[in-house]
């Protein structure tokens, strides 16, 4: 049997020797759920001529409103998943939002109007606030002389979902 060294102190109880597979497995679950989050993006000006939003300053109006409601809301909202992440786990938390964040993403194509594509948009800002929850996930797995680092990569993964979301969704978006 190999000694180990404590945990650092940063980390609460054991440390996984596996942590590196739990970073990275967060990182593509991050990247994929920024991907879906931008992804979406680009159909709201033909999805909103779908469900018969006109003229086409108003198409323009609830575009920019249904992007700033799920910014807003998330902002409000995010302290509060990651508190409630330290409280009753950070990985719990990860998983909540990602589930609930794809439910409400099914549920937008479903709309029959602007308002319900409003509150949808809302609520996802209310019940997503994965980079806060999986922020906390990485700080309480990694080594602490790993954890800039980790951060950084996590960091990473959320920009290229942003990044690739908006791009594959313009791209399919085009073709249809």
């Amino acid at each position: 049997m190999r000694f180990r060294p404590p945990p650092p102190s940063h980390v609460s109880g054991l440390l996984s020797p596996s942590w590196q597979t739990s970073l990275y497995v967060t990182c593509v679950a991050q990247a994929t759920a920024m991907l879906a989050f931008g992804f979406v993006l680009p159909f709201l000006p033909l999805y909103l001529k779908e469900i018969g939003v006109s003229p086409e300053s108003a198409v323009v109006f609830w575009s920019g409103a249904l992007v700033t409601s799920t910014g807003v809301s998330l902002a409000i909202f995010s302290p509060i998943w990651g508190a409630l992440a330290d409280r009753h786990g950070r990985k719990l938390m990860v998983l909540r939002s990602m589930l609930i964040g794809g439910l409400i993403i099914a549920l937008m194509g479903l709309v029959q109007n602007v308002e319900q594509f409003l509150a949808l948009r809302i609520l996802q800002g209310v019940f997503t606030g994965t980079i806060a929850a999986a922020t906390a996930l990485v700080a309480g797995i990694v080594p602490r002389e790993r954890l800039a680092w980790s951060m950084g990569l996590l960091q990473t993964s959320v920009y290229v979902g942003i990044s690739a979301g908006p791009v594959l969704g313009g791209l399919i978006a085009q073709a249809v």
